[in-house]
């Protein structure tokens, strides 16, 4: 399973339409997002949705799953913050080390 997987799933789930999910949150084709989803449910062993004339509907399965995959998400996106954090004090830190200054213009100047 992948995050890419969890993500289609959830923008399926909130669009309440595979082919709303694919043309206006996701930009990819209805066959390839069909299929990711086929391939999510083979591996989690069950159907996560149905597939209705006017749109999709959460299996019982689906609704369990979609509160699961918005936390890994969020917690996906924690981590990669948290990683950006530490990033910022490391950039900071050897700019300080190097004497060079950031003003709030973005211009760079040296400490003397």
């Amino acid at each position: 399973m992948e995050l890419r997987h969890l993500r289609y799933f959830v923008a399926v789930a909130e669009a309440g339409s595979l082919t709303v999910a694919a043309e206006q949150t996701l930009h990819t084709s209805l066959p390839s997002l069909s299929r990711q989803i086929r391939d999510l449910e083979d591996e989690v062993g069950a159907r996560l949705l149905t597939r209705r004339a006017r749109g999709i509907e959460l299996t019982p399965a689906g609704r369990a799953f979609l509160e699961h995959a918005r936390v890994v998400l969020s917690q996906v996106e924690a981590a990669a913050e948290a990683v950006r954090r530490v990033l910022r004090v490391v950039i900071d830190n050897y700019l300080k080390v190097s004497g060079v200054n950031i003003t709030p213009q973005h211009e760079w100047t040296t400490t003397p």
